[in-house]
Protein backbone atom coordinates (compact mmCIF):
# COMPACT_ATOMS: atom_id res chain seq x y z
CA UNK A 1 0.00 0.00 0.00
CA UNK A 2 1.31 3.01 -0.71
CA UNK A 3 1.88 6.16 2.13
CA UNK A 4 -0.67 8.78 2.31
CA UNK A 5 1.38 11.57 0.77
CA UNK A 6 1.88 9.28 -2.00
CA UNK A 7 -1.63 8.56 -2.55
CA UNK A 8 -2.78 12.50 -1.88
CA UNK A 9 -0.14 13.65 -4.64
CA UNK A 10 -1.71 10.43 -7.12
CA UNK A 11 -4.53 12.10 -6.52
CA UNK A 12 -3.91 15.66 -6.90
CA UNK A 13 -2.16 15.29 -9.94
CA UNK A 14 -5.48 13.09 -11.59
CA UNK A 15 -7.39 16.27 -10.65
CA UNK A 16 -4.98 18.85 -12.61
CA UNK A 17 -5.20 16.21 -16.03
CA UNK A 18 -9.03 16.37 -16.12
CA UNK A 19 -8.98 20.21 -15.35
CA UNK A 20 -6.48 19.97 -18.06
CA UNK A 21 -8.78 17.92 -20.36
CA UNK A 22 -11.70 19.85 -19.59
CA UNK A 23 -10.63 23.59 -20.09
CA UNK A 24 -7.66 22.70 -22.84
CA UNK A 25 -5.46 24.73 -20.14
CA UNK A 26 -2.26 22.52 -21.63
CA UNK A 27 0.87 23.66 -23.45
CA UNK A 28 2.19 22.19 -26.11
CA UNK A 29 6.29 21.64 -26.75
CA UNK A 30 8.41 20.01 -29.15
CA UNK A 31 11.44 18.28 -27.66
CA UNK A 32 14.41 17.17 -29.98
CA UNK A 33 16.52 14.24 -28.58
CA UNK A 34 19.92 14.41 -30.53
CA UNK A 35 21.39 10.97 -29.83
CA UNK A 36 25.00 10.29 -31.33
CA UNK A 37 26.62 7.23 -32.41
CA UNK A 38 30.05 6.20 -33.26
CA UNK A 39 31.08 3.65 -35.21
CA UNK A 40 34.62 2.04 -35.19
CA UNK A 41 37.09 1.78 -38.10
CA UNK A 42 36.83 -2.01 -39.66
CA UNK A 43 39.86 -3.73 -41.42
CA UNK A 44 40.12 -6.84 -43.23
CA UNK A 45 43.09 -8.67 -44.45
CA UNK A 46 42.47 -11.76 -46.18
CA UNK A 47 43.90 -14.10 -49.23
CA UNK A 48 41.60 -16.31 -51.90
CA UNK A 49 42.81 -18.92 -53.85
CA UNK A 50 41.35 -19.60 -57.52
CA UNK A 51 42.69 -21.93 -60.13
CA UNK A 52 41.25 -20.10 -62.65
CA UNK A 53 42.73 -17.15 -64.75
CA UNK A 54 40.07 -15.01 -66.01
CA UNK A 55 38.66 -13.66 -62.27
CA UNK A 56 41.03 -11.02 -62.15
CA UNK A 57 43.20 -9.57 -65.28
CA UNK A 58 45.21 -6.99 -63.79
CA UNK A 59 47.81 -7.32 -61.15
CA UNK A 60 45.92 -4.47 -58.32
CA UNK A 61 42.35 -3.20 -58.20
CA UNK A 62 41.21 -0.12 -56.24
CA UNK A 63 37.21 0.36 -56.06
CA UNK A 64 35.80 2.63 -53.42
CA UNK A 65 32.46 3.32 -52.62
CA UNK A 66 30.32 5.29 -50.11
CA UNK A 67 33.86 5.68 -48.19
CA UNK A 68 34.80 2.04 -48.19
CA UNK A 69 38.05 1.15 -50.10
CA UNK A 70 39.02 -2.32 -51.34
CA UNK A 71 42.07 -3.30 -52.56
CA UNK A 72 42.39 -6.37 -54.72
CA UNK A 73 45.54 -7.37 -55.37
CA UNK A 74 47.32 -10.23 -57.91
CA UNK A 75 50.11 -12.57 -56.16
CA UNK A 76 51.12 -14.80 -59.29
CA UNK A 77 52.33 -17.97 -58.45
CA UNK A 78 52.84 -21.25 -60.90
CA UNK A 79 50.11 -23.13 -59.86
CA UNK A 80 47.56 -21.06 -58.59
CA UNK A 81 46.63 -17.76 -58.62
CA UNK A 82 46.02 -15.90 -55.03
CA UNK A 83 43.76 -12.78 -54.70
CA UNK A 84 44.84 -10.46 -52.13
CA UNK A 85 42.12 -8.54 -50.41
CA UNK A 86 42.35 -5.32 -47.78
CA UNK A 87 39.41 -3.58 -47.24
CA UNK A 88 39.06 -0.69 -44.93
CA UNK A 89 35.93 1.45 -43.65
CA UNK A 90 36.51 4.20 -41.36
CA UNK A 91 35.42 5.49 -38.60
CA UNK A 92 32.02 7.61 -38.62
CA UNK A 93 29.89 9.13 -36.30
CA UNK A 94 26.23 8.98 -37.20
CA UNK A 95 23.85 11.94 -35.62
CA UNK A 96 20.12 10.67 -34.57
CA UNK A 97 17.24 13.13 -34.09
CA UNK A 98 13.67 12.89 -32.95
CA UNK A 99 11.27 15.33 -32.10
CA UNK A 100 8.73 14.55 -29.95
CA UNK A 101 5.60 16.77 -29.02
CA UNK A 102 4.83 17.18 -25.27
CA UNK A 103 1.75 18.43 -23.62
CA UNK A 104 1.61 19.66 -20.37
CA UNK A 105 -1.34 20.88 -18.31
CA UNK A 106 -0.71 24.95 -17.21
CA UNK A 107 -1.33 25.55 -13.49
CA UNK A 108 -0.65 29.36 -12.31
CA UNK A 109 1.11 29.62 -9.56
CA UNK A 110 -1.52 31.87 -7.71
CA UNK A 111 -4.02 28.76 -7.68
CA UNK A 112 -0.91 26.32 -6.62
CA UNK A 113 -0.18 28.92 -3.36
CA UNK A 114 -3.92 28.66 -2.50
CA UNK A 115 -3.67 25.21 -2.71
CA UNK A 116 -0.92 24.81 -0.67
CA UNK A 117 -2.03 27.44 1.80
CA UNK A 118 -5.35 25.51 2.32
CA UNK A 119 -3.94 22.08 2.99
CA UNK A 120 -1.46 23.99 5.20
CA UNK A 121 -4.56 25.10 7.37
CA UNK A 122 -6.21 21.89 6.69
CA UNK A 123 -3.51 20.32 8.37
CA UNK A 124 -3.80 22.31 11.40
CA UNK A 125 -7.39 22.86 11.70
CA UNK A 126 -7.19 21.89 15.41
CA UNK A 127 -4.47 24.79 16.33
CA UNK A 128 -6.84 27.87 14.26
CA UNK A 129 -9.78 25.99 16.10
CA UNK A 130 -8.37 27.09 19.67
CA UNK A 131 -6.80 30.74 18.42
CA UNK A 132 -10.44 31.51 17.43
CA UNK A 133 -12.16 29.93 20.63
CA UNK A 134 -9.15 31.86 23.10
CA UNK A 135 -10.06 35.15 20.97
CA UNK A 136 -13.78 35.28 21.30
CA UNK A 137 -13.35 34.15 24.96
CA UNK A 138 -11.05 36.59 25.90
CA UNK A 139 -13.16 39.46 23.79
CA UNK A 140 -16.07 38.20 26.24
CA UNK A 141 -14.33 39.16 29.44
CA UNK A 142 -13.14 42.17 28.00
CA UNK A 143 -17.16 43.00 27.62
CA UNK A 144 -18.04 42.37 30.83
Amino acid sequence: MLPKETRKTNRAKQKVFKLAERYDLSDVRIIRFTDTLYVDSVIVDTFATFRNDTFIQRDTTYLTKDRVKVQLVRVRDSITDTIYAYVHCPADTIYYTKEVEVTTPIVKEAEVIMIKLWKGLRRFWWLLLIIVITIFGISRLIRR
